[in-house]
C-alpha cells in the first residue's frame, strides 16, 4: 500500500478505537517457495500491514486446506506462529475458497472499520474483494501470484506480488539449491569409474 493510501484509511478511522485485521491465506493457490519457512512471509505481512499503526490490530489470521494434502513441516511452522489452520477435506472443488470466503464475509460482518488481507491469486475472489471494499468500505490487501488476473488485482485497495515480500530469502534459497546440486554433480564425478569418465570425455573431442 502507498503512504497517502494508507494515510487515508487512517484518517476516515480516526475515530475508532482500533482498526481489526484479518489475513486469510489460500495456501493452496499461493505456496511457500522450497525451502522458504513460511514465517518469513508471515512476518513480513505483520510488520508492513499491521505494525504499521498502533491502531492497527490483528484479530484473525487463517490458513484453510485440506492438511492431509500439506507438508507436516509447513504446519507446524504456521502452528508455531499463531496462526489457525483450518482443515477443509479436498471432496469437492473449491472447498477451502468457500470457507475463505464465509470466514472474510463473517469477519467484516462484526467488525465495521477493518483491513483484510488476501494472499490468493484466485480470481473467484474479485467479486467478494469489490464487495468490501466499495460497499462495506474495508482496506482490502492482495497479496497474489504471478497468475491473478488484472480484474482481480484492480479490485483490491492495494496489490503486492507475494515473492516481492520475500526477495532476499528466496534468492539466498536459490543460492544454496545451486551450491548444494553442484556438490552433489561435483561429488557423482569424483566417485565415476575413470575408464567410463575417460570414455565421456572422448565423445567429445
Amino acid at each position: 500500500m502507498n503512504q497517502s493510501t494508507s494515510e487515508e484509511f487512517l484518517r476516515l478511522g480516526s475515530n475508532e478505537r482500533e482498526i481489526a485485521v484479518g489475513i486469510f491465506w489460500d495456501i493452496e493457490n499461493i505456496r511457500m517457495p522450497k525451502g522458504v519457512n513460511p514465517a518469513v512471509l508471515i512476518s513480513r505481512l505483520r510488520e508492513k500491514f499491521v505494525d504499521e499503526s498502533s491502531k492497527f490490530c490483528e484479530k484473525h489470521f487463517y490458513v484453510v486446506c485440506d492438511v492431509k494434502e500439506e507438508s507436516y513441516q509447513i504446519m507446524k511452522q504456521l502452528f508455531e506462529f499463531h496462526v489457525r489452520i483450518i482443515h477443509v477435506p479436498s471432496l469437492k472443488a473449491n472447498s477451502s475458497d468457500n470457507v475463505i470466503r464465509d470466514l472474510m464475509h463473517e469477519f467484516v460482518g462484526y467488525n465495521k472499520f477493518c483491513r483484510i488481507i488476501l494472499i490468493s491469486g484466485d480470481c473467484d475472489f474479485s467479486h467478494d474483494i469489490h464487495n468490501f471494499r466499495r460497499n462495506k468500505k474495508c482496506d482490502c490487501i492482495l497479496i497474489h501470484n504471478e497468475n491473478a488476473k488484472e480484474s482481480m488485482i484492480q479490485s483490491a485497495t492495494s496489490a503486492y506480488l507475494y515473492t516481492d515480500l520475500m526477495k532476499e530469502e528466496i534468492l539466498a534459497q536459490n543460492q544454496r539449491n545451486y551450491h548444494n546440486q553442484f556438490s552433489r554433480d561435483k561429488r557423482q564425478i569424483q566417485h565415476r569409474n575413470p575408464y567410463l569418465l575417460q570414455k565421456d570425455l572422448n565423445n567429445f573431442k
